[in-house]
């Protein structure tokens, strides 16, 4: 009885720090491994970061279930209190349109982005702003 909840207790320990650890480790690495292990993670929590409509996209696909085209973009984000990530993001369907003073809103899960949306300079807080104004 006692060697079985020892047992169960590692057990649990394991489990946890391997669900926070994990949350480092995926941390600005863009591939489709870590974004499905922040998806899955219950560790990693929801956030919205803000980052400049990128210029050009890092990559396309055709889209096998409606035959459109998909772009995937490597973005530098920040969120409200300017720490930074870098995500990639997929535009299903159509490519980000980049117009003057216009942002991308971005709600993530780690690296699993949730949805975005496009926002106007006002929209965005100012210690992600003066971050973002650095940005070539």
């Amino acid at each position: 009885m006692k060697k079985t909840v020892q047992v169960i207790i590692i057990s649990l320990v394991l489990i946890i720090v391997v669900l926070f650890g994990l949350g480092q480790v995926t941390k600005n690495n863009d591939s489709t491994w870590a974004y499905i292990a922040d998806m899955l993670n219950p560790v990693v929590t929801k956030q919205t970061v803000y980052a400049k409509i990128p210029t050009k996209e890092s990559g396309s696909y055709k889209d096998s279930t409606d035959g459109k085209i998909d772009y995937t973009y490597k973005i530098e984000t920040y969120d409200n209190k300017g720490h930074r990530r870098k995500i990639s993001l997929t535009s299903f369907g159509n490519k980000l349109e980049n117009k003057e003073d216009n942002y991308l809103k971005i709600v993530i899960k780690g690296q699993y982005v949730k949805g975005f949306e496009t926002i106007s300079v006002n929209d965005v807080p100012a210690k992600a702003l003066e971050y973002l104004k650095r940005l070539k």
